[in-house]
């Protein structure tokens, strides 16, 4: 009669080791149902396992970002301690000077109760006017660095306090209004980058390019690798754009490009369906899907999330950022998963220029909400949103 085995349960809830399981895996008397039980058991176990060990190896990265965001702060910090000693330092020049203005001012005026002349006493009198001029510079820098230092002071309280306080993003969600407006921009961000229609051009460039009369796949796969090589050199775009014009005239730019070509592209569309479009039609559709990555790579693709993580508060910036990449995901699939049903529901040219009309669209909505945040540090921007500023407004 075959020996009895205690049934088999997960590792992971039981405690058991693999070696028990291994043994009574092992063990010849074990019935077959038995068996696949324990090897049920142990496949469970070693899921659980790997994803323990996935956690273990995320957690040092995030652990990474953590150390690395203090360090930046810490950094900061210190910077400012510099310059506040710096600046303390110039307010007693200033001082030793007041000093030395008064002693010769006094020093002046004993000369002129002794002059015979007028013009030994002319000179004297301009002497001291010289001196006191210099006496009142040297006070206004005195009150000029104090402010700057108060200033100093308040940042350097604000990066204390961030490295004291926790994340609490979704708490702060709920109760702050001023949060949920960065959040709200983030999220619009997004969704403009997506609803400009760069992705339903690199997802489908094979069916743009069909659509345009390019009918081998061999021209099909050659436009689609130049669609590509556009969207990486037009990036360093963006590179020299996003400090010196800043980023609201790139995202003004950037979309005023693609809503010009996306309706270049309609146009051309209209033509070929038409069936009396010259032979150049299809070129220049081609090329204007061309352009029009070129705008977004010089624009919307780098640039929104340069400004999602900028417009976040400290204390919420993960809360923000997650919500906003969310956005991007899901308006991504929701582009890609409509593009052939509206291809079919209203045809390739009005499709285009439904995208372009959302482009011009989206200049309309940088100029209402989007700020202007070059040169302006994360701190100030903060302030700013939590003072109630207008979203345009926080860069300021």
């Amino acid at each position: 009669m075959a020996k009895k085995i205690k049934k088999v349960e997960t590792p992971i809830d039981q405690r058991e080791t693999f070696v028990s399981i291994q043994k009574n895996f092992a063990d010849s008397e074990l019935s077959v149902e038995e068996k696949l039980k324990t090897l049920y058991a142990l496949q469970k176990a070693d899921s659980e396992i790997d994803k323990i060990l996935q956690l273990r190896g995320e957690l040092p990265v995030e652990v990474e970002n953590l150390e690395n965001e203090v360090l930046g702060l810490k950094t900061r910090a210190a910077q400012i301690n510099t310059e506040i000693d710096t600046l303390n330092s110039n307010i007693t020049d200033y001082k030793h000077q007041i000093v030395e203005c008064d002693t010769a001012i006094e020093k002046y005026k004993n000369q002129m109760d002794s002059v015979t002349n007028s013009r030994e006493y002319d000179s004297l009198s301009k002497e001291v006017e010289n001196q006191d001029l210099l006496k009142k510079i040297a006070v206004k820098n005195v009150a000029d660095t104090k402010e700057i230092i108060a200033a100093k002071k308040a940042e350097l309280a604000d990066i204390k306090d961030a490295l004291k306080v926790k994340q609490a993003g979704w708490h702060l969600f709920k109760t702050n209004k001023n949060v949920r407006r960065a959040v709200f921009l983030g999220v619009l961000l997004q969704a403009m980058q997506q609803f400009t229609g760069f992705n339903v051009i690199m997802y489908y460039s094979p069916k743009i390019l069909s659509l345009a009369g390019f009918s081998s796949t061999e021209d099909q796969m050659i436009g689609t690798v130049l669609n590509g090589i556009v969207f990486t050199l037009s990036t360093f775009i963006a590179i020299s754009m996003v400090d010196k014009s800043g980023r609201k005239p790139a995202l003004k730019i950037g979309f005023g490009v693609m809503a010009l070509s996306m309706a270049a592209v309609g146009i051309c569309m209209s033509m070929l369906e038409s069936g009396t479009a010259p032979a150049w039609v299809s070129y220049f559709a081609a090329v204007m899907t061309m352009v029009s990555i070129a705008g977004f790579g010089m624009s919307a693709g780098p640039i929104v999330w340069v400004l999602c993580s900028e417009i976040q508060p400290l204390k919420s910036r993960e809360f923000g950022i997650a919500c906003s990449t969310m956005t991007n995901w899901i308006t991504c699939a929701i582009v890609g998963a409509t593009f052939l049903s509206l291809v079919d529901t209203l045809g390739s040219a009005h499709t285009f220029w439904l995208y372009a009309f959302l482009n011009g669209f989206f200049i309309v909505l940088t100029m209402a909400f989007v700020p202007e945040t070059k040169n302006v540090t994360l701190e100030q921007i903060e302030k700013n949103l939590m003072s109630g500023k207008k979203l345009r407004d926080i860069g300021c």
